[in-house]
């Protein structure tokens, strides 16, 4: 198993335990993170969630912490990690209620994270139905 898929089951276990220090230790300075809203479908303003984040506390405030004040967690299940040189790729399952709506619907997410010559993420994509997220939070 390559040291990149570890790093990014580590973090997958982190977030169950909600240990942002531990999920942040592995971030570059520096990162580029976000999700692929289209902002003509989804703008960041009717879900902060999708705004790009450019530094460690802009990761821990945009994604880790509106996460979890969002929505609450049934299932955050990764069925599968593909691995090249810098990038893993994960295949996710989710079952999450919006905690504003109260609804509860299910999906499945791509995660892609690129690692730098010191093995922190530098960039991070999550392909996922944004304009449903949207509509669950609205």
């Amino acid at each position: 198993m390559s040291t990149h898929i570890k790093t990014v089951q580590n973090l997958y276990e982190a977030f169950g335990r909600g240990d942002l220090p531990a999920i942040l230790a592995h971030i570059a300075d520096d990162v580029d993170w976000g999700v692929n809203a289209d902002p003509n479908v989804t703008p960041p303003e009717k879900v902060s969630y999708f705004r790009r984040a450019r530094n460690r506390d802009e990761v821990a405030k945009f994604y880790f912490e509106q996460a979890v004040e969002l929505f609450e967690f049934h299932q955050f299940k990764p069925k599968a990690f593909m691995a090249g040189d810098q990038h893993v790729s994960v295949l996710l399952e989710l079952e999450l209620t919006a905690r504003r709506t109260g609804k509860r619907f299910g999906f499945e997410e791509i995660h892609c994270f690129q690692f730098d010559p010191t093995g922190k993420i530098c960039r991070y994509r999550g392909f996922l139905d944004t304009a449903l997220i949207a509509a669950m939070n609205n």
